[in-house]
Formats: structure tokens, C-alpha cells, sequence
């Protein structure tokens, strides 16, 4: 598996955790309408993206899958230190909320640095850059993970230095079952996209 793919697979597996927490929004004993329920759930949510340091993610992250946790761990990947890089050019609103009856959907139109160039640059700079022999050492101190982390420095530093900033929008589409909201699946994959500039997870594993 190329370097390139591999992080993309990361990043699909480490939001996708994440939103499984972010997307219930339990409505209780509130007195509120479900509309200003939905809307404040989403907003405490995209804020934290927008301001991903650990304290306000580690909420949402703590029972991530054994799968993603394991891959991070094994290639010596901080999340916390990904997503601030990932979300460092991000922002976001909220538009039109639409709720009838046990459906609901939500307009999100968002910004930010699109991964799939930032990738594709971290990538030629780490082929451009990195040689052969450094390859082949990194990888004789501490295998396939040392190389990764070299990796990785290089994807982090085009995240941050990206003028690629890409805006869209997607639909959230929400089911209420026992008293809370809950995102439908199909609408997952465009949501990922919209968060990170327009990237294509199409196809990924």
C-alpha cells in the first residue's frame, strides 16, 4: 500500500470513528424544539473542528474502533496532532434545517484545505526529497513506522501550507428513534468530503 493511500485511509477510518460519537443528538427531558436541538448539536460538533485542539476533541474520540486505534498506534500517529493540521484552515455554517415529523435534514456548507492536494504534494516533495538510502535506513531503525512518521511530516506541513482551500456543501440526513437524532448512513460519505475541502473518498477501503 502506497504512503499516499495509506494516510488516506487513516483519515477515512479516524473520521468515521468520530462522527459514529458526533452524529446522536439526545434530546432527553429538553423542553427545546427539535430544530434548535439539531442546530446546537451541530454547532457544538463543527466547533470543535474548527477549533481542534485535544481538549475539545477528546470528548468525541474516546471510543474510537479497535481497527482505527490499532492502525494509528501502529504507525505512531497522535490523532490529536492530525486533525489540528487537517482542520487548521477550517470553517464552517450551518443553513437551512428542515425537520418533519422523524426525518430531518441539515444544510452544512463548509471550507477548508482540500486532503487530496495536500497529499498529492506531500508525496512528491517525500519522493523529491527523501532518498533511497534514507528510506532504507529509516525503515532499518524502526521498520515500516519510522518511514510513515517521515511521511507525515511532510503531509502535515502541506496541510498547513495549502492555498488549495476548497468550499462545499452537503445534507445531513436525520432519523429520530427513542428520543434522539440520528444521522443516516448514506449521507456520511458526502459529509466527510465537505469537512475535508473536497476530497474524493469514493473507493477507499
Amino acid at each position: 500500500m502506497s504512503s499516499a493511500h495509506l494516510v488516506r485511509r487513516i483519515v477515512t477510518g479516524m473520521l468515521a470513528a468520530t462522527l459514529a460519537l458526533l452524529v446522536s443528538f439526545s434530546l432527553g427531558a429538553c423542553q427545546q424544539n427539535d430544530e434548535k436541538v439539531i442546530r446546537e448539536g451541530a454547532t457544538q460538533v463543527l466547533e470543535a473542528f474548527k477549533n481542534p485542539t485535544k481538549e475539545n476533541l477528546s470528548p468525541y474520540l474516546g471510543d474510537m474502533d479497535d481497527e482505527t486505534s490499532q492502525m494509528l498506534d501502529s504507525y505512531g500517529i497522535d490523532i490529536y496532532e492530525f486533525l489540528g493540521h487537517a482542520f487548521k484552515h477550517f470553517d464552517y455554517s450551518i443553513g437551512e434545517i428542515k425537520v418533519n415529523g422523524d426525518k430531518a435534514t441539515v444544510d452544512i456548507t463548509a471550507k477548508n484545505a482540500n486532503l487530496d492536494s495536500a497529499i498529492e504534494v506531500a508525496s512528491q516533495k517525500f519522493e523529491e526529497e527523501v532518498t533511497q538510502d534514507e528510506i532504507i535506513s529509516l525503515y532499518s531503525d524502526g521498520g515500516e513506522k519510522a518511514v510513515m512518521q517521515k511521511f507525515f511530516t511532510y503531509a502535515y506541513q502541506a496541510l498547513d501550507d495549502s492555498t488549495d482551500i476548497k468550499e462545499s456543501s452537503a445534507t445531513l440526513d436525520f432519523t429520530k428513534t427513542d428520543g434522539e437524532w440520528e444521522v443516516d448512513d448514506s449521507s456520511m460519505e458526502d459529509f466527510l468530503s465537505t469537512v475535508y475541502g473536497g476530497a474524493d473518498f469514493s473507493g477507499m477501503e
